[in-house]
């Protein structure tokens, strides 16, 4: 995973354990669960004295951040070519979805900032919170069959925020901004 919000920016690694029931040959609902590793990020900011005699006038700190991910979606998959137990070399296939992402982020300061003294930008507050938000979830992949029942398949992902609940934690209230490229296999099960 990779997120791309301005400030924000970090790698992650995660799994992804997916439950699908196949309606039609080309018409599937999913379910799924996904967890990452923590993602880290450093931003500088600068507090202002709150009394122009303060000294020094300004106060420059770093701002070391760190997300974890957990993801729930429920959605449909559509095969574009192939379908679900097609025995062709390879099949095309998109998904969208509703989800639940929950957050958890901590935000540690390089030093003490004492707000009586210093206006702290409204960004990123100290300390820890876990979030939850609501995302839609669209991919786009494809399979390759294996063998009799077994596909490995690639897609890559994204969930765009689908409600807003501000937090005083998050650098950028804007989050997610992710791209996911997932790798994997599928499993029939008579």
């Amino acid at each position: 995973m990779r997120n791309l919000g301005e400030n924000q920016g970090f790698t992650a690694i995660g799994q992804t354990v997916q439950f699908q029931y196949h309606f039609k040959p080309k018409e599937i609902g999913y379910a799924w669960i996904s967890y990452y590793s923590p993602g880290r990020y450093q931003n500088t900011l600068t507090a202002t004295a709150k009394d122009p005699t303060t000294v020094p006038p300004t106060l420059d700190y770093t701002i070391s951040s760190e997300i974890r991910y957990r993801q729930i979606s429920l959605g449909w998959k559509h095969f574009f070519k192939g379908w679900y137990d097609s025995e062709e070399p390879f099949n095309i296939y998109g998904s969208a979805g509703f989800g639940i992402l929950f957050s958890k982020i901590t935000n540690t300061y390089s030093q003490p900032i004492d707000s009586t003294v210093y206006m702290i930008p409204a960004k990123a507050a100290a300390g820890s919170d876990e979030a939850r938000r609501l995302t839609f979830d669209l991919a786009l992949g494809t399979e390759i069959r294996l063998g009799a029942g077994i596909y490995f398949y690639t897609d890559v992902r994204t969930w765009l925020q689908a409600s807003s609940t501000p937090s005083p934690y998050y650098y950028d209230n804007r989050t997610p901004q992710v791209i996911m490229l997932n790798g994997g296999l599928r499993v029939l099960f008579d």
